[in-house]
């Protein structure tokens, strides 16, 4: 046996209409012989952020498909004026979503083109070839994707060939192409069926042949090992006959994917799931390129890997497409959309936003830890002028000033560098009922959003955010006003700032999961007396996931829940702290992924930093301390 072998594997993956009507596009994974694609292609846009570097080949002619010169009018944060830029800007956005959280020490390689792909066609997609018994295999005698078996390797297995081919139809006039998961209805969002179509190449799909159950060339693909049909013997589908597997193929609700980290995560589900067990999509009879290797059409929440997406309709989150992955071998960054919280000089580290209420002047001391080190003043700003948040707009890595004028509405954006503001912008204007109630990345761009509430209806709205441009706005409707917002932060880990309702009345706590302008899911998370307050949400354990820290009004005791998504995975207390003393902001003044508590003594001026590691105090730091005029803001 060789060190490695590996196989041509077709492109696997047709997205086919019926009609142009706005049912559901069926997602076709069709397996046909063998197709060598040779590596002929000029590189495009080298996608690279935290995790992992896909490599965008456009494969299209000067003139056609990515390098279409007709005029584009921008849509939805797609800033192109060519309709081959806006292909190719909202392909490499898709790609960008992946490659913030994928991790892999080689570069993904994706063939892409715009061509003729027959009536109802939208696109198709797939892994060039898999691998079987390369360096680093996990399972043996078992076929692996290319993208997944060179990550597990370590090494590029086939030089000549891309790890995944992707086509879309040039017949198709009704394609989105806006980043802002907001197309009109009867139009298909591209950046959906892209992302769709890379994550069936990363291994997302099954190499079995659906209509005769048999293994591709006799062996275990990386997918099947992880499917059984529920309540069957054998329940395992690798241990079936071939013609067990045909039964399996079309028994509906009763297929499942059973993962370790998929069935861990099941729990987001109201619908597609036995148990912890999430449904696979199994139709009787076969739909050839859609059964098997996609979650069931009844799954709820919508996830993305479903058979079918509608017109009208986009899914930016992967989802549980995500856990899935991991069980295949895939690993995750968590938690990298988010610069650190007020980190104004974009190294790591947060610092503090300071105010005086007296002059109006504004200054920054820039944090190593409990250490300041270096601090600096940057004027007098009109007391009409007030701090409504920081966050990092442009996607620059440092945290910017967000300022809303108290009698006219204007909210204008500081960009900073450090201790300098590089420029000064107004995004717009609204009423003065109208609020900034948080600031942060709702939709997983990098880029920090505002969170709007009207103080007389109740009314929520939500401005994404790029640089000093409103990219795209929603309305979210109206909330009972004895629901307050108590902050944002990622509560789930999937690279998406999450709001945290608290009631007045009820002391209950709320979780709205969100995904861009959309309320994926809500969730309560219980409820506490409402002498305790929630003055800040962090990240305290480096799990990816924020955390809610507590304070009681009565007399100043601390407490602090670790939190997993909408539920509470353990609360810590911490003693009463005189009440003097006030925390200021939940953030990561040392860099080491865990948000600290600043606090500061409302009678002395000093400030306090406990450095956290989750519901442990490691270390307390006293930084120094500023006349009682001066107030951390934000």
């Amino acid at each position: 046996m060789k060190p490695s072998q590996a196989m041509n594997y077709s492109n696997a993956d047709i997205l086919r209409s019926s009609s142009l009507s706005q049912l559901p596009i069926p997602f076709s994974l069709c397996v046909v012989g063998f197709l060598v694609v040779l590596f002929l292609g000029w590189f495009g846009p080298l996608v690279e952020t935290y995790g992992a570097t896909i490599i965008i080949v456009n494969k299209d002619s000067p003139g056609e498909g990515f390098n279409d010169p007709a005029p584009f009018t921008p849509v939805g944060g797609n800033t192109a004026t060519t309709l081959g830029q806006a292909r190719l800007n909202a392909f490499e956005y898709a790609a960008n979503i992946l490659a913030q959280v994928l991790v892999s020490t080689v570069g993904i390689r994706v063939d892409a083109r715009i061509d003729s792909l027959g009536a109802g066609i939208l696109g198709s997609a797939g892994p060039n070839t898999v691998h079987r018994n390369f360096p680093n295999a996990p399972v043996p005698n078992t076929w692996y994707v290319q993208s997944l078996a060179n990550k597990l390797a370590e090494q590029d297995l086939d030089l000549t060939t891309s790890d995944i081919s992707a086509t879309f139809s040039a017949n198709f006039t009704n394609w989105y192409f806006g980043l802002d998961a907001h197309p009109p209805a009867g139009q298909f969002d591209f950046v959906t069926v892209v992302l769709h179509e890379i994550i069936h190449g990363l291994g997302f799909l099954s190499l079995v042949d659906v209509l005769t159950g048999e293994k591709f060339l006799g062996s275990n693909d990386d997918f099947m090992r992880w499917l059984e049909l529920h309540g069957a013997s054998p329940a395992d589908y690798p241990l079936m006959t071939d013609t067990q597997r045909q039964f399996a193929n079309v028994a509906g609700p009763n297929l499942h994917f059973v993962g370790a980290n998929l069935q861990g995560a099941s729990g987001t589900l109201t619908a597609g799931r036995t148990d912890t067990h999430v449904q696979m999509y199994a139709p009787n009879p076969v739909q050839l390129g859609s059964s098997v290797s996609h979650f069931t059409n009844t799954i709820k929440p919508d996830q993305l890997m479903e058979p079918g997406i509608a017109s009208g309709k986009a899914i930016h989150d992967l989802g549980l497409a995500q856990p899935l992955l991991q069980d295949l071998g895939w690993e995750f960054e968590v938690g990298v959309s988010f610069p650190t919280r007020n980190d104004v000089n974009g190294d790591e580290k947060a610092d503090l936003v300071w105010r005086n209420t007296s002059t109006w002047a504004f200054a920054i001391w820039l944090m190593n830890g409990p250490t300041i080190a270096s601090s600096g003043s940057l004027g007098v700003v009109s007391s009409k002028w007030q701090i409504a948040g920081t966050g990092d707009v442009n996607e620059d890595g440092k945290a910017d000033v967000i300022w809303r004028h108290s009698d006219t509405g204007t909210v204008a954006v500081w960009l900073m560098n450090g201790l300098t503001v590089m420029s000064v912008g107004f995004p717009g204007s609204v009423s003065t009922d109208w609020q900034i109630r948080s600031v942060g990345d709702v939709n997983g761009d990098g880029r920090a959003d505002l969170v709007w509430r009207n103080a007389s209806s109740g009314e929520v709205t939500i401005w994404l955010m790029n640089g000093f441009m409103i990219a795209s706005s929603g309305h979210l409707g109206a909330v009972p006003l004895e629901w307050q917002i108590a902050g944002m932060g990622d509560m789930n880990a999937d690279g998406k700032a999450d709001v945290i309702w608290r009631n007045d009345l009820t002391g209950a706590v709320e979780v709205w999961l969100m995904q861009g302008l959309t309320v994926l899911s809500i969730g309560f998370t219980g409820g506490v007396s409402t002498d305790w307050q929630i003055v800040g949400v962090g990240d305290v354990n480096d799990d990816g996931m924020g955390d809610l820290v507590w304070r009681k009004t009565s007399n100043g005791e601390v407490a602090i829940w670790l939190m997993n998504g909408v539920t509470l995975s353990s609360p810590g207390f911490f003693g009463v702290v005189p009440q003097a003393w006030e925390i200021a902001s939940i953030s990561d003044v040392n860099g080491d992924g865990s948000a600290d508590i600043i606090w500061r003594n409302r009678q002395t001026g000093s400030v306090a930093v406990w450095m956290m590691n989750g519901l442990t105090i490691m270390s307390i730091g006293f930084p120094g301390s500023a006349s009682i005029n001066w107030e951390i803001q934000h």
